[in-house]
């Protein structure tokens, strides 16, 4: 069998969270976090490797094995079963290859509900190994940001919202995103996923509708209302939810082509109308020509009658609206730290602070204003 895999789909076959997802869905099998099938407790998966054992049927061994073994194939049989359900290219004998990068695979909807179920069983809040995932996923001192926004900016329920989107992946202790609309799961972001040993920076699932654009509604104690706030990446979401503003969040900077054709071209004019939009653009040239067709062709269906402004975080190569939030929070605690003004601690400096220093800062990076 070894043969057969490269060390991505070595990686797949032995995820606890992958498999328990292809054997709900191929054979209504339903384990428990401890690995115990719920109906059957002589079936298990090891967590670490998701070694099957199914002492009633005396058998052991990985999916690939147990799908034969089920099914009555071949290995080469059970491989193209698993790979298909998962979405990774097989191609004929004993060669298995991956798709190329960027990793980023479509699947149907009930493999992603599934999946996301399976993965939200694994978040805590709290736990200090998911608050290390945050801050690869983020920066230092997001988990501030997050109780800066729960105190100012959220009320208890919107809050509550915000944790849907995140989930946790056990196997590599890394922060999951989880993009939805009205309980309809459209794309999971994995941060460094393993990819043939090398880490790449985000492992995304997507359904078949991969134009998918995000609309978030200001928030009653929210930033700046009076504008919507454009956006391309997963984590955006999350920042404009901390922030409570209206926001449009494209999943990439190639949705933002051909806008007057998207399906939700009608729901985009509405959602910005009478607002004034500030275009979030990453320092490349790419995010700046994408940025640029989308303004075109908003200005030819005269949709910025009350204008628009361009902030670009140009201190970092590529630098983008999460390196600008960093940079916010280095400065804030350099300055508690040099002069507390008799605050008790830098929490309460933030409190006090960072609303009238996030609107000073993000107007020094506006490059045009019209």
């Amino acid at each position: 069998m070894q043969g057969l895999f490269n060390d991505e789909f070595k990686s797949i076959k032995q995820d606890f969270q992958s498999v328990v997802s292809f054997l709900n869905s191929r054979y209504n099998l339903s384990f428990d976090k401890a690995g115990n099938e719920k109906h059957d407790n002589s079936l298990k998966i090891k967590r670490d490797n998701a070694f099957i054992t199914d002492f009633n049927g005396n058998f052991k061994g990985d999916v690939i094995d147990f799908i034969a073994f089920k099914e009555n194939l071949d290995l080469k049989q059970a491989l193209g079963v698993f790979s298909d359900f998962h979405h990774l290219g097989f191609k004929g004998g004993f060669a298995f290859r991956a798709r190329a990068l960027p990793p980023q695979r479509t699947a149907d909807l009930n493999f992603l509900q599934e999946r996301a179920r399976a993965m939200r069983s694994h978040f805590n809040f709290k736990k200090d190994e998911f608050q290390r995932a945050l801050k690869e996923c983020f920066f230092n001192d997001f988990s501030y940001l997050i109780e800066l926004a729960k105190s100012s900016f959220l009320n208890e329920s919107e809050f509550k919202s915000l944790l849907e989107y995140f989930a946790f992946d056990e196997k590599n202790k890394s922060v999951v995103i989880i993009l939805q609309d009205k309980k309809s799961v459209k794309s999971i972001a994995t941060h460094k996923k393993l990819f043939k040993s090398e880490p790449v920076k985000w492992f995304k699932e997507k359904t078949s509708n991969a134009k998918f654009i995000h609309f978030i509604n200001a928030k009653k104690k929210g930033l700046l209302k009076e504008y919507a706030f454009i956006f391309s990446g997963m984590k955006e979401n999350i920042i404009s939810e901390l922030l409570g503003l209206n926001a449009v969040c494209f999943q990439s900077d190639n949705i933002m082509k051909n806008i007057r054709t998207h399906e939700q071209i009608k729901e985009l004019l509405i959602f910005i109308q009478n607002k004034r939009l500030f275009l979030i653009v990453e320092n490349d040239e790419a995010s700046f020509n994408a940025s640029l067709e989308l303004l075109k062709e908003l200005r030819a269906i005269n949709a910025l009658k009350r204008g628009y402004c361009v902030f670009c975080f140009d201190e970092l190569a590529k630098g983008d609206f999460i390196d600008f939030l960093e940079f916010l929070f280095k400065g804030l605690k350099s300055s508690f730290n040099g002069s507390n003004q008799g605050f008790k601690n830098y929490f309460k400096y933030l409190q006090a602070h960072f609303k009238r220093i996030f609107l000073q800062e993000l107007k020094k990076y506006i490059k045009v204003a019209k």
